[in-house]
């Protein structure tokens, strides 16, 4: 019997360690502030010029340049405006323009 105990606690502690590696803590992301989206037009389109095409819509932010209304990464807008290749944007509230934040 000495010995079946033996090899049932080995097997239980091997199956810890085993589960145990297996799991992870997640971490939240870290929100590091807002969009500069005049600075980011600046960056991406050569113009701090910006206008919202539809008040109601955070995707709606343009760069003007020329009359032309040009698309903002907004990726690439956190990854410029904090130094950061890990940051990335989402938006609070669709509806909110001014809802952009970057999170790293």
């Amino acid at each position: 019997m000495g010995k079946l105990k033996i090899v049932v606690v080995a097997i239980i502690m091997a199956a810890s360690l085993t589960l145990g590696a297996l799991t992870y803590s997640a971490s939240a992301a870290t929100m590091l502030g807002d969009i500069n989206v005049s600075a980011a037009c600046q960056r991406q389109r050569f113009t701090a010029h910006t206008v919202i095409v539809w008040p109601g819509n955070a995707f709606s932010w343009r760069c003007n340049a020329a009359g032309l209304h040009l698309s903002v990464d907004m990726n690439r807008a956190c990854r410029d405006q904090y130094g950061d290749t890990r940051a990335w944007a989402n938006t609070l509230d669709a509806s909110h323009p001014f809802s952009w934040r970057c999170f790293r």
